[in-house]
């Protein structure tokens, strides 16, 4: 309708792996990443690229989507509105497009720093109410006066961080190194190989799914090591990108004791810790 504007459309095409229609439905969420199997394996990744992508391109009145079928290939779209320049005015001539304010301050929420260290609230592995048709909604963890103090933390709490990705590492040890010494350790593999050395810890959160050794493995390794060696057992909290119950499901069979999904709630974090290390 506007002579001097222009929609400009973009398409990018592979002929890769494909995503299935549950994968599309959640792609453009924070943390969010394809569920196939061995697919984080072999590319990583935080689960943040595409919702960045898609907050630029509403920030410049486009939309993006995405079109994809398993084992044939993806295509993403966007468009964006721009200006268009008389070929001869030149580019001297061009004018500067400044997007709304309220754009510009929903943009820099959403990248705040915030979103890591007061994201919304995670499910509880022990929770079972929740039906598993649900998809990815976590569960907030009810802040009653019932939940556990934290056990006195004078220093004393020795934590292991299982974690491939650095951001997450940070994060992590940004809410517990207060509480004692934190160790990272980059892989399952790198866990077990502590803990074979006869490292104790209070309390071990274990990624998933990581390169080299994922997490299901190394707390199967763990737990016979335990069995095999009449150790004590370490508390195991699960950290994942997705909430769907074949995960908890998987966590839970491999001999974790609980389960957060990322983004972290430092106030769960706390109060499961505390759970977890009640006397049974």
């Amino acid at each position: 309708d506007n002579p001097k504007k222009a929609k400009m459309y973009i398409s990018v095409r592979d002929t890769g792996v494909g995503l299935s229609g549950a994968d599309q439905l959640r792609l453009f969420q924070r943390f969010s990443q394809a569920s196939a199997p061995g697919q984080f394996h072999m590319y990583g990744g935080s689960g943040l690229g595409l919702s960045i992508c898609k907050d630029l391109v509403e920030l410049m009145g486009g939309q993006i989507s995405v079109g994809s079928e398993l084992d044939k290939g993806t295509t993403f779209s966007f468009h964006v509105e721009c200006d268009l320049v008389d070929s001869r005015d030149g580019v001297a001539n061009v004018t500067t497009v400044t997007p709304s304010t309220q754009l510009v301050q929903n943009f820099n929420a959403s990248m705040s720093l915030s979103t890591y260290f007061d994201p919304p609230s995670t499910p509880s592995l022990r929770s079972r109410s929740t039906p598993s048709s649900t998809p990815t909604t976590p569960t907030v963890l009810p802040t009653t006066t019932t939940t556990p103090a934290l056990p006195p933390l004078n220093g004393d709490l020795t934590v292991l961080i299982v974690e491939d990705n650095v951001i997450n590492q940070k994060v992590l040890r940004r809410h517990l190194e207060a509480y004692g010494r934190v160790i990272v350790a980059n892989n399952g593999k790198e866990a077990v190989d502590l803990v074979e050395t006869g490292a104790t810890f209070s309390v071990i959160f274990m990624d998933m799914e990581m390169p080299v050794m994922g997490g299901l493995e190394a707390t199967r390794l763990i737990r016979a090591m335990e069995e095999r060696n009449m150790r004590n057992r370490h508390p195991i909290i699960g950290l994942t990108g997705n909430a769907r119950k074949e995960y908890k499901d998987a966590a839970l069979q491999a001999g974790m004791d609980e389960f957060v999904v990322k983004p972290y709630d430092k106030q769960n974090i706390l109060a499961m810790i505390a759970t977890i290390m009640q006397p049974k």
